[in-house]
């Protein structure tokens, strides 16, 4: 069977927890005599045009769909219709090419892949839905309503216009009030600021006419998916609010198998805990940070590694955190700053920490860092939220404090800090995960039925 696996990137270029899982189940296929392609759109600074390059990563064809910023604004993308039509007829073609026996798309935010789900099925292939990230429904991303108390997911209208306008600094009255004027008021005011000089003002306007389109977005996805595949018990929850129909439900998690040979946990001489993946606010750095400073007293490590020190761009909400790390390291010898490290040496890494925190703020569908400590036996400290709380058995591999809470999370490093033996004995009982063989297995049952329906039944 052939596989076309439209994503957001793919390794070694581009490393994230989608990137990640995308590559996992590509190689487990192989592994199965299944061939996958790859393809993702990437944004360049320069270019005359667009371009389709091709590259072979670990065996597997990689397609990038090249887009110069210098030429074409992707931020007003869904307001563009001849950029968009000239992207879905590049993905269109790509498809025609690779001839695959399903697509499999893996989204974090549903906006123009709506529109290529739609062509593609119209064209008569197979296509499938995973969804990853809050950020597939949740236009202010983290799925926190005013980044405070978490959202059920329903997309609607007024709501999501006012929490996002709050997002973007609007009081709440305001956002309010905003979010009650007709659309075609914006639409007007969209249409009519072509001047470079007024874009912010065009785009501040453009926010209510997000949520529309993310909402006909959505529903051009998951009508085109003859299967939509959720990661999570949450986010399989949120998609039914959002109207798909359970027939097409998969819950399917995450699974993660790391390379290379992991040596046997070897107790450091100081309690040490790691941090490991992308350093973004919504992952909770500034928590884990709060939390070491109320510990003053207490001895022990904490490693941060993150390709993010070493990324040759950073926004600018990551580059904050990079520099507030840089100045907590220089002020606290117990924090130590790693970059990224080879998958074969990240087993290594893992099995010389008593725990891995996950501080995560946001709705976290696994997240694969997990699936990274446990297959390894390092328990987890994590926030008791989404995917984080699904996976964490409190007291049995691992423990949960309440999200944002620096001073409860300060308490459980002070606590094994003192007497890590209880960190160090649950590792002996901490139970196999699922591996990205399993997540291929569920996979290609999921493909089979949906190319010969006669294997459902």
């Amino acid at each position: 069977m052939k596989i076309l696996m439209l994503t957001i990137g793919y390794p070694p270029r581009q490393i994230g927890g989608t990137e990640v899982y995308v590559a996992g189940l590509v190689e487990a296929l192989q592994r199965r005599g299944h061939v996958s392609e790859v393809a993702y759109l990437e944004e360049v600074a320069e270019g005359r045009d667009l371009e389709v390059r091709c590259d072979n990563r670990n065996g597997t064809a990689v397609h990038a769909i090249i887009v110069p910023r210098s030429r074409y604004k992707m931020e007003f993308l869904l307001f563009d219709p001849i950029l968009r039509e000239r992207l879905i007829s590049e993905f269109r073609s790509l498809a025609t090419r690779v001839a695959p026996d399903v697509i499999h798309v893996h989204p974090l935010q549903i906006g123009l892949e709506s529109y290529v789900m739609e062509a593609l099925r119209n064209d008569g292939h197979h296509v499938m839905l995973t969804f990853h990230s809050s950020t597939t429904t949740c236009a202010r991303g983290d799925l926190l309503q005013f980044g405070r108390e978490v959202c059920d997911g329903r997309i609607v209208q007024t709501r999501c216009t006012e929490c996002l306008f709050h997002r973007r600094g609007v009081p709440r009255a305001a956002a309010a009030f905003l979010s009650r004027i007709p659309l075609a008021c914006y639409r007007v005011g969209h249409t009519s600021l072509k001047n470079g000089r007024l874009r912010r003002l065009r785009s501040f306007l453009s926010l209510p006419l997000l949520i529309e389109e993310r909402t006909h977005a959505w529903r051009r996805a998951t009508e085109a998916a003859e299967r939509v595949v959720a990661v999570a018990a949450w986010v399989k929850q949120v998609s039914m609010l959002n109207g798909v129909p359970e027939r097409k439900m998969v819950l399917s998690r995450h699974g993660r198998q790391l390379q290379g040979s992991v040596r046997t946990f070897v107790p450091p001489p100081l309690p040490r805990f790691g941090f490991l993946g992308r350093l973004s606010p919504e992952k909770g750095v500034d928590v884990l940070l709060e939390a070491v400073r109320r510990t003053k007293e207490a001895k022990f490590e904490i490693e941060f590694v993150s390709a993010t020190f070493a990324a040759p761009r950073r926004s600018a909400e990551e580059e904050r955190v990079v520099d507030m790390l840089k100045a907590a390291a220089a002020a606290d010898p117990r924090l130590r700053l790693r970059g990224s490290v080879p998958e074969t040496d990240l087993g290594d890494i893992l099995a010389t920490w008593d725990a891995l925190v996950v501080p995560s703020l946001w709705l976290e569908s696994g997240p694969q860092v997990i699936y990274e400590a446990l297959s390894i036996k390092t328990p987890v400290i994590g926030s008791r939220r989404g995917g984080i709380a699904e996976l964490i058995r409190h007291g049995e591999n691992g423990f949960l404090f309440t999200p944002g809470d620096a001073q409860e999370l300060a308490g459980l490093l002070e606590r094994f800090a003192a007497d890590p033996s209880p960190l160090r004995t649950m590792r002996s009982g901490i139970p196999p995960v699922r591996t990205t063989d399993d997540v291929a297995a569920e996979m290609l049952d999921e493909y089979e039925t949906m190319v010969t329906p006669e294997a459902a039944r």
